[in-house]
């Protein structure tokens, strides 16, 4: 779960794939739930694993309803804000990719593969994308764009990043792990 604004985002892995809103000034009320809809199946390219989102769909405060069989279901494992550029970034471990969002309408912003799988996220005080991959054993920063920056190989004790933070000293980062 994430904070944006006035606003909760909460993404959950045994829902249905959505991002639930829930405002933050109001006792939590559910405001709206964002659905992630029409996925194309991944395909391999190149060695690459690619999957085409075509399009994001936000409906009532109700719970998203399965509309389509033939929908490849998306697996949210984490959400991340950047108040810097007043986005959002939620990862999708089924289809190795991070998806940047827009919070109010919830348009695809930018989509990127991630070799490896994209498990936990978080943002750094300057608006750069920490990524948990826990099939890599690394943890990658990514820009906005998707532009990956740096690559930070992990101990060989230190198994399935699930989370890392950035500190306050700003050149180092504390990270969650599972264990043998």
């Amino acid at each position: 779960m994430t904070i944006l604004g006035d606003e909760l985002f909460v993404v959950r892995w045994k829902q249905e794939d959505c991002v639930e809103v829930y405002g933050v000034a109001d006792s939590f009320q559910c405001l709206r739930h964002m659905s992630i809809i029409h996925l194309q199946p991944a395909a391999f390219t190149g060695g690459r694993l690619r999957s085409l989102l075509t399009y994001l769909r936000v409906t009532s405060p109700r719970p998203p309803t399965k509309t389509d069989s033939d929908t490849l279901p998306a697996r949210l494992t984490d959400i991340a804000s950047c108040p810097i550029s007043s986005t959002l970034y939620v990862s999708d471990l089924c289809n190795c990719r991070i998806l940047r969002l827009r919070p109010d309408d919830a348009a695809v912003m930018t989509q990127w593969p991630v070799e490896g799988g994209a498990y936990g996220l978080s943002v750094t005080q300057s608006g750069q994308l920490i990524v948990c991959c826990t099939g890599a054993q690394e943890l990658r920063q990514y820009r906005a764009d998707g532009h990956l920056l740096q690559r930070v190989a992990l101990p060989t004790d230190c198994l399935q990043p699930w989370h890392a933070v950035q500190l306050p000293s700003a050149d180092r980062l504390a990270v969650c792990h599972g264990g043998r």
